[in-house]
């Protein structure tokens, strides 16, 4: 016996995948386009790091004099401090701030000199920014083509879009509980 009193209504479960495909496709789109805000911003400041590290030569500055440090706070550990330390570098004499580091006459300082100005100084190695920046701008690159990518998935695989949406709403329930 054939059973007609059949809707054209679907399934819960027909439903459901449905609402959270759909929500999943919402999210991988939202997450791209934050992704690719956050991408542009790492891709501006690893420029800014690349252009700003070029130029700089390390030599070892002759310490003229003891580090001069004043604390910076008035806790009981005086841990933070401010020195001033005498350098003579391709003769050239100058105060500079060593992060706190007390340096004593007569030692070495590692320092970079700006090649083009010798009179720019610094005891932070320029060349960290530089992989800083490196860094910044392949994530800036990375993160958004791997998001966009992720929303593509959505839009062609509904199995990819409901996991998505599933994963999200339960983590937004859990993150509710805690």
């Amino acid at each position: 016996m054939v059973n007609n009193n059949k809707s054209n209504k679907p399934s819960v479960a027909h439903t459901l995948y449905s609402g959270t495909a759909a929500y999943g496709k919402l999210t991988a789109m939202v997450s791209a386009i934050f992704g690719t805000i956050i991408g542009l911003v790492g891709i501006i400041v690893g420029i800014v790091f690349l252009s700003t590290t070029g130029g700089y030569t390390k030599i070892d500055a002759k310490v003229l004099s003891d580090s001069i440090c004043i604390p910076t706070n008035k806790n009981k550990d005086n841990d933070n401090q401010s020195c001033t330390t005498m350098i003579s570098y391709l003769n050239q004499k100058k105060d500079i701030d060593t992060e706190g580091i007390h340096y004593y006459k007569g030692g070495t300082l590692t320092v970079w000199y700006k090649t083009n100005d010798p009179s720019v100084v610094t005891v932070d190695n320029p060349h960290n920014k530089k992989t800083l920046g490196i860094i910044f701008l392949i994530m800036g690159i990375v993160i958004p083509l791997f998001l966009w990518g992720w929303y593509l998935l959505t839009r062609k695989y509904k199995a990819a879009a409901a996991v998505g949406g599933a994963a999200s709403a339960i983590n937004m329930v859990s993150n509710t509980f805690n």
